[in-house]
């Protein structure tokens, strides 16, 4: 039941900000904020054991992407940042991190390059990145759930 929950959870708040991202250009910080804690209170009611290496993980994811947003200078928004370290928080299995790092980026790339295959511009278009990123923890959780 716990699970089920969790999952909603995040499908709904991957669902709302990519459609914010997209529409509006910018994310509202006071529902991830509170997707966030209703993660971590059904963590601790699922397992507390399990609480630690979820917190880890969303440290690691946010400051990966906190770096990252430092070398690209200002492409990444603090929305993703934050984004990040919901995603982080909701893997569970170490193994699949990886996932979520690559697909983003991947699929952004795609994205841009059948862009440009079809207006035959890309410079000055802003391409929002919270739905790739919704993409990449639905994915990761897909693959957690089967292996």
């Amino acid at each position: 039941m716990l699970t089920i929950l969790r999952l909603s959870l995040i499908f709904i708040t991957c669902a709302i900000l990519s459609f914010q991202d997209i529409r509006y250009k910018k994310i509202s910080v006071p529902v991830l904020a509170a997707a966030y804690i209703l993660q971590l209170i059904i963590l601790c009611f699922a397992s507390i054991e399990l609480l630690i290496p979820h917190l880890i993980n969303s440290a690691a994811f946010f400051l990966f992407y906190l770096f990252q947003s430092r070398f690209l200078k200002g492409k990444l928004g603090f929305g993703d940042i934050l984004l990040a370290a919901f995603s982080g928080l909701s893997i569970t299995n170490w193994e699949f991190l990886w996932v979520a790092l690559i697909i983003p980026p991947i699929s952004a790339l795609i994205f841009a390059l059948f862009f440009y295959i079809y207006n035959h511009k890309i410079a000055g278009v802003r391409i929002p990145f919270i739905p790739f990123m919704s993409l990449g923890l639905i994915l990761t959780l897909l693959l957690e759930s089967f292996f």
